[in-house]
């Protein structure tokens, strides 16, 4: 995996894979996530897949592709959202950042 282009803040959050089922979030950033799955997930790197995120009072969807998998994680980068919602993924990762450096 090469570096990535934006911090991640460890975050478990309820999310819905498209076709797939229910995950949480692992990790979150700018430009992706893993997620946990409680099965082995029947995605490939490449797959593109609808992910919903219950962000704390609000739904936010992200269609990401797949960039790995393992036993039941995966890593996926966003591909698109919703300007609304890319900025309110935004925020919370923003936000849990600097709650995380004032602690």
């Amino acid at each position: 995996m090469g570096k990535r282009r934006s911090p991640r803040l460890r975050l478990a959050l309820a999310a819905h894979i498209g076709g797939v089922g229910a995950a949480v979030t692992d990790d979150i950033g700018f430009w992706g996530m893993r997620l946990v799955l409680d099965t082995p997930p029947p995605l490939a790197s490449g797959d593109e897949v609808v992910v919903r995120v219950n962000l704390i009072g609000r739904f936010v969807y992200v269609l990401v592709r797949v960039v790995w998998t393992d036993c039941n994680r995966l890593g996926v980068a966003l591909s698109a959202a919703h300007p609304a919602d890319e900025r309110a993924l935004q925020a919370a990762v923003c936000n849990g950042l600097l709650e995380r450096w004032r602690e």
